[in-house]
């Protein structure tokens, strides 16, 4: 299993979700659909998570995505349209 050491444990309620980061560390983690409407209430902590387990100097930045809640539905065009068989 190829994961990255960098381990994000985010307690949620009564429940504990971990995130492993793949080989290639991600420049930017953007976080899109309805949770990012909670914003900095959301963002900040994952940032804080994010730099406490990271094992680099400068860890990789958690934000908001531009397109909010429409981030789901640009990638599932995106995705379609990249997937799609091309007549």
């Amino acid at each position: 299993m190829g994961d990255l050491g960098v381990l994000l444990r985010q307690p949620v309620g009564a429940r504990r979700h971990a995130i492993v980061f793949p080989e290639r560390v991600p420049e930017i983690i953007a976080v899109g659909g309805g949770v990012s409407g909670a914003g900095d209430f959301l963002i900040v902590p994952l940032n804080e998570r994010v730099a406490k387990g990271s094992f680099f100097k400068k860890p990789t930045p958690v934000v908001k995505a531009l397109l909010g809640n429409d981030a789901g539905l640009a990638g599932a065009a995106l995705f379609g349209a990249e997937t799609a068989p091309h007549r």
